[in-house]
């Protein structure tokens, strides 16, 4: 009798496991929340953190997978995560198209057709079907990729890695720039230039004519909408802008800032609403390039005193006050020291 009983028992504590385990995994696969994702597909978030795409009805209509990468072009194929590895997700029928065995994926380039894949510590390319079409043999590790660094081709050519270092292919795999260098940016806004950088020394590669435009030296470097912008260290900082024929525009300041003097010909109070003295153009202002400061006469915008100071103040009669460290002293405005 005492037998039959501990049979039952043992049954009935099986049963209940098996229903509280039931019960756990239905509870784990309940969607928790829904993520927005296009005009045509949300995301649906599960308790087990796993991810899949629904209609707006709450319809499940994909696979459940680790993570959806969301991006803003119109791909029909898109990055997911499923058990630590990357795959492609078809947006138009909602299937895998490639399966998720590659340790890293990037999104594919619309005009090549080509996306960077990393399988087993090295980076190659593939086409829209999982054709290998550029061999995995670029050396790659994530800690030496850079913030929103993606190798993705752009006009016809895409940088590469050589573990902390970086080349440059085009869709044939012909080597534009051996994987050799620090840092290559990515095109310039004409879609002509990349900034090419290798310890200290930053030159600019001309995509068109695959010629260094500007040879590594010690001037820095960078892009904005309308030109290159080239900041001189030697002898002085010196920063300014090149437009895209690589014709010297202007001189850019980082900062300008107009000089003021005590004003003690007003009538009455010398000081404002604040106590302080009251101020009035000094007709010069003060700039800077890099952080140093040089001086600027007002009414004609020419540079009198180059960048050589932490801080320059007004002082009296065309005599600045500059700062160098830890020193202050007297210069006049083309930044001579003045004995005073």
């Amino acid at each position: 009798m005492k037998t039959i009983i501990a049979k039952t028992t043992r049954v009935i504590a099986a049963s209940l496991f098996v229903i509280c385990l039931i019960c756990y995994i239905r509870h784990q696969c309940m969607v928790e929340d829904f993520k927005e994702f296009n005009q045509m597909y949300q995301i649906a978030v599960f308790k087990n953190g796993k991810e899949a795409l629904a209609d707006f009805k709450g319809n499940i209509l994909t696979i459940k997978m680790d993570r959806i990468f969301k991006n803003d072009r119109r791909d029909s194929l898109l990055v997911f995560i499923k058990d630590e590895k990357r795959g492609y997700l078809n947006l138009k029928s909602l299937k895998v198209e490639i399966p998720p065995v590659y340790d890293y994926a990037w999104r594919f380039d619309e005009e090549t057709g080509l996306a960077a894949v990393c399988f087993k510590g090295k980076i190659g390319f593939i086409d829209t079907h999982g054709n290998m079409k550029i061999s995995s043999m670029y050396p790659f590790r994530y800690e030496n990729l850079r913030e929103n660094e993606g190798f993705i081709f752009s006009k016809g050519s895409c940088i590469v890695p050589n573990n902390d270092k970086r080349g440059l292919i085009n869709s044939k795999n012909e080597t534009l720039l051996p994987a050799g260098y620090d840092d290559i940016s990515e095109l310039s806004i004409n879609n002509q230039y990349r900034i090419v950088r290798l310890g200290d020394q930053y030159g600019l590669y001309n995509e068109k004519t695959r010629l260094f435009a500007i040879p590594l030296g010690k001037s820095q470097l960078s892009f904005i909408d309308s030109g290159i912008v080239v900041l001189e260290m030697e002898p002085v900082p010196n920063q300014y802008l090149l437009d895209w024929r690589l014709n010297k525009k202007k001189t850019i300041f980082d900062v300008i800032e107009h000089l003021t003097k005590e004003n003690f010909k007003n009538s009455g109070s010398d000081t404002d609403d604040y106590d302080l003295p009251k101020q009035a153009p000094s007709g010069f202002s003060k700039y800077a390039i890099n952080s140093k400061y040089g001086i600027l006469d007002d009414s004609t915008g020419k540079i009198l005193c180059p960048p050589l100071f932490d801080d320059i103040e007004y002082y009296s009669k065309e005599l600045f006050k500059a700062t160098a460290g830890d020193y202050e002293f007297l210069v006049d405005r083309n930044g001579k020291a003045v004995n005073k």
